[in-house]
C-alpha cells in the first residue's frame, strides 16, 4: 500500500519457534478496534531458528514482513533494523515471546490518538506474568510505567527520526533498552501516559532477567558501559548536562553496585569498565557535587562509603586532576 500505515509492530526473532510466533501473532490478530490493514508486522529474524515462510499463511489478514539475517547481532541490533525499515507513523516494539494483554490493546492507543491528538510518545503500563509457582492471586500483577523497556509504548516515527535515534550497536544483549529509551524520553516534550495495561509480560525459566543468577550482578560491566555511552551522547546532543550526567552516574555506579555486586566472570571486566568511565569523564567529576546526588536518592549506604568505594579511582595516584 503507498498510504503510510498507523503503525508497524516490531517483532526480534532468535531462539523463538512457530509455536511462540503463533502466540504474539494472534495476540495481534484478534485485536478489535483498530482496522488492521492500518497496521504492518516486522519480524526481524536475529539468526538463531529461521520460521518457515508458510507458517505466516495462518495470518492471511495480518501484512507480515519476515526478514532474517545470519550471524546474530543482539535484540537491539535487530530492532535498529526495524526502524530503519519502518514507514508508518508510529512504531511498537513487541518481544517473540510475549503478547498483547487484551483485544482492545492497539485500540487503547487509537483511542489516545482520536481524543487527543498525536504525541511523541504514548506509555502504557504493562501485566507482568510470575513463577507458576506463585500464588495464584498473585500470579499477574499490573506493572508501574517502565521507562527503562520498550515494551507497551508506541513511538512517533517522525519524531525518532528527528533526533535520529538509534540502538546502540555496544550493547547486544544487555540495557540496550535503556539507552535508546533514555534518549527517546529524555528529549520528549510531549508524552502521553495511557494509564491502563496493553502489554503482558510473559514468564519464561530461561529468560536473561528470571534466571538464577541475578541479572545486573551479572550484566554490571554493561550497565557502566551504557553509562559511558550515555555521556558521550550527551556530549554531542546536550552538552549542558555532562556535569550532573557524569556525578549523578558517579552516584548511580554505585548504587548499582552495592545492590547488584558483580558475579566473578566479570569483575574485571566492571573495574576496567569504572576506570574508563572515571578516565573518560574527568574533567568534569566533582566528588563534592556527586556525593550531595548520592545524598539526595536517601539510599541506606553510608556517604563514607560512597567516598571510599570512589576514592581510588579519583586519586591523583591514576594521574587525573579530580575536583573535590
Amino acid at each position: 500500500m503507498s498510504e503510510r500505515k498507523l503503525l508497524t509492530i516490531i517483532i526480534p526473532q532468535n531462539r523463538e519457534k512457530e509455536a511462540q510466533l503463533f502466540k504474539v501473532l494472534t495476540s495481534i490478530n484478534n485485536q478489535v478496534g483498530i482496522d488492521l490493514t492500518t497496521v504492518a508486522i516486522k519480524i526481524i529474524g536475529d539468526g538463531g531458528y529461521r520460521i518457515s515462510e508458510d507458517f505466516f499463511d495462518n495470518f492471511k489478514f495480518l501484512d507480515i514482513n519476515y526478514v532474517y539475517y545470519y550471524p546474530a547481532h543482539g535484540p537491539g541490533y535487530a530492532r535498529q533494523i526495524g526502524l530503519e525499515q519502518t514507514r508508518s507513523k508510529y512504531l511498537a516494539y513487541l518481544d517473540a515471546d510475549d503478547t498483547l494483554s487484551n483485544v482492545n490493546s492497539l485500540w487503547q492507543f487509537v483511542n489516545v490518538l482520536r481524543d487527543t491528538g498525536d504525541h511523541q510518545v504514548i506509555f502504557s503500563r504493562y501485566i507482568e506474568e510470575r513463577s507458576p509457582q506463585t500464588l495464584l492471586d498473585e500470579r499477574y500483577i499490573i506493572r508501574e510505567f517502565n521507562p527503562s523497556a520498550v515494551y507497551g509504548k508506541w513511538l512517533n516515527v517522525d519524531y525518532l527520526r528527528a533526533y535520529a535515534f538509534y540502538w546502540h550497536p555496544k550493547l547486544q544483549h544487555a540495557y540496550e533498552d535503556t539507552f535508546f529509551l533514555d534518549s527517546v524520553l529524555t528529549f520528549a516534550t510531549d508524552i502521553y501516559y495511557l494509564d491502563i495495561p496493553t502489554y503482558m509480560w510473559l514468564y519464561h525459566n530461561d529468560s536473561i532477567v528470571r534466571t538464577n543468577v541475578d541479572y545486573n550482578s551479572n550484566c554490571l560491566d554493561q550497565y557502566v558501559l551504557e553509562s559511558r555511552l550515555w555521556i558521550q551522547e550527551m556530549e554531542k546532543r546536550a552538552p549542558q548536562r555532562l556535569k550532573f550526567d557524569i556525578n549523578n552516574g558517579l552516584a548511580n555506579i554505585y548504587i548499582f553496585y552495592i545492590q547488584h555486586p558483580p558475579v566473578a566472570a566479570i569483575e574485571r571486566k566492571f573495574q576496567e569498565e569504572i576506570k574508563e568511565y572515571v578516565r573518560e569523564n574527568k574533567d568534569y567529576i566533582d566528588l563534592s557535587y556527586s556525593q550531595k546526588l548520592f545524598n539526595s536518592k536517601s539510599f541506606s549506604t553510608s556517604l563514607s562509603k560512597f567516598i571510599a568505594f570512589w576514592q581510588p579511582y579519583l586519586s591523583d595516584n591514576c594521574g587525573l586532576q579530580v575536583k573535590r
